[in-house]
Parts: structure tokens; sequence; C-alpha cells
């Protein structure tokens, strides 16, 4: 790229913002849906809108990125991308299990309409995967919109999966003695970007290129930004 700066970077850096400032109204809608299996029709359709619109922004972004790749940086992001992409699977897996509760669809009066949805999971999640492994070729620059919808899906999907899981251990420092305190936040650290890696998935051909050129230290100071961000539920 002709930057230092990668748009993941940037996408780490607003991603941070939406974690402190904005998550925890979007947080108080999913939690019921989550604890209390609450029925919320929009929160079930816009899961699925979101999910349905990442494969497209994944689709663009190839494109975007083919014009200034050469076919050669693509073989390479295969001895990167299974493991990630298996946790976007268990991400978004997740997010479809949240989707049917919340509009009512529950597993033990509905299994045939939970087994062929998630079923529907797994090949989107085939069709990601197909889309990074093959060297798409340059088509109309959309990667703004790209780049839009897949930072609202990794803010709606953080929020989903850790900022449920955060916002119910609460500040540790008040719960905990400090050491282990300290030592609760050090594992919620971890499991933070476990969570958080696969949110970004879209990003991911940009976050290698990123890492093997001019880009890493602004790329990793970011991804310590989102970090802090991240677990910011945890001590404030």
């Amino acid at each position: 790229m002709s930057s230092n700066i990668s748009h993941g970077t940037v996408v780490n850096v607003l991603f941070s913002a939406y974690a402190i400032f904005v998550a925890t109204y979007l947080l108080d809608t999913l939690q019921p849906v989550v604890h209390e299996e609450t029925q919320n029709t929009w929160v079930g359709v816009l899961i699925f809108i979101i999910l349905f619109a990442e494969v497209l922004a994944i689709y663009w972004k190839n494109q975007a990125l083919a014009s200034r790749l050469e076919e050669k940086e693509y073989d390479e992001l295969s001895d990167y991308i299974l493991l990630i992409w298996l946790a976007h699977l268990v991400l978004s897996t997740f997010l479809v299990m949240m989707a049917l509760i919340s509009i009512g669809i529950h597993f033990e009066t509905h299994p045939i309409s939970w087994t062929i949805i998630l079923f529907g999971s797994i090949i989107r999640e085939i069709v990601i995967l197909t889309l990074f492994l093959s060297p798409p070729k340059p088509m109309i620059d959309k990667e703004i919109a790209a780049d839009f919808i897949l930072t609202v899906f990794a803010c709606i999907a953080y929020t989903a999966f850790w900022g449920v899981m955060a916002g119910d251990i609460g500040n540790v420092f008040e719960k905990y003695q400090t050491g282990e305190a300290i030592v609760q936040l050090t594992v919620s650290v971890l499991l933070f970007y476990i969570a958080f890696l696969p949110t970004r998935f879209g990003f991911f051909t940009e976050d290698v290129l990123a890492w093997k050129t001019n880009g890493r230290l602004p790329w990793i100071i970011s991804l310590i930004l989102a970090g802090i961000a991240g677990i910011s539920p945890l001590i404030l």
C-alpha cells in the first residue's frame, strides 16, 4: 500500500472509540437476549442483515485489494488464514443463534429451522473462505462501502460476543484483590483478542500485509489501543 497507515489500522482506532463511547448503548439491548432469551425482532433482523452484508463487503474488499496486490501475495495468505477463519465460524454461529432467539425461533420448538439456518451459516463461511483464497480481478472500487460495512460488523459482533461477557464481569478491581484482579485482567486481554480478531476478519489481508511492511508499527499500536478499549468494562 502507498501509505504506512492501513485501512485495518484506521478501523482499530474507530473500533476503540466505539468500544468506549457507544458500545454500552447496544449492550443494554443485547444482554437480555443472551441471558434471558428475550425476544427482540429488530436485533435478530439487524444481525441477519449484517451477516449477509459482511459477505458482500468482503467480496468488494478483495476486489479493491486486487488492484494493488500481486497473485503471489495471495498465495502467502493461506499460511495464516485457516485459524482465524475457524474462529470467525464460531463467532458467526453464535451470532446466528442469537438472531434466531431474538426473533423467537428456539431450538426446542423449531429444530428443523435451526438445522437449516445453521447449515446455511456454514455455507456462508465456506463462501467467505473461498473469497479469501481465490485472487479476484479488479472491478469497480467499492472499498469505502466495504470498509464501512466491515467496521459496523466488527462493532456489532464485538458487542454481542465479547461485550456481553465483559459486561457481566464488571470492574475486576472492585471484585477481587489486586493480585487476583491483575491475573483476571491478563486472561481477559488474551480472551479479548481471541474474540476480537475474528470480528474484523474482512481486514485480514491488509493486516497481514501491514505486518510485513512499514505499516507494522501503526497497526500494532492501534491493536493495543483496541485491546485497552475492549477491556475497559473490566477496569472502569
